[in-house]
């Protein structure tokens, strides 16, 4: 019993936290913007990519859609590597 209580809460938490954490490093110009040379103390400014822009994304897709969310591409990513991370890699 405690097996599955630990499954399925590392599995929500693990989702809810890499939508958070994206969500976060999304808003920094170091994680999202191209460096063009190797020097560390460059001034990174740019026009983030959609990926990294709040859209809004049909879930499950933009034919049949069951419902709508406003959220960043990268976000939906990486809820999906969450879930990834906590269904499939653990066996």
């Amino acid at each position: 019993n405690k097996t599955w209580e630990g499954f399925i809460g590392g599995f929500i938490l693990t989702v809810i936290w890499g939508w958070w954490y994206a969500g976060m490093i999304s808003n920094h110009p170091w994680t999202i913007c191209p460096q063009r040379n190797v020097d560390p103390f460059a001034n990174l400014s740019c026009e983030p990519s959609p990926l990294f822009q709040v859209q809004s994304i049909d879930i499950p897709s933009k034919d049949l859609w069951l419902f709508s969310v406003e959220a960043k591409p990268f976000q939906l990513h990486a809820a999906f590597l969450a879930t990834f991370a906590s269904v499939v890699a653990p066996f």
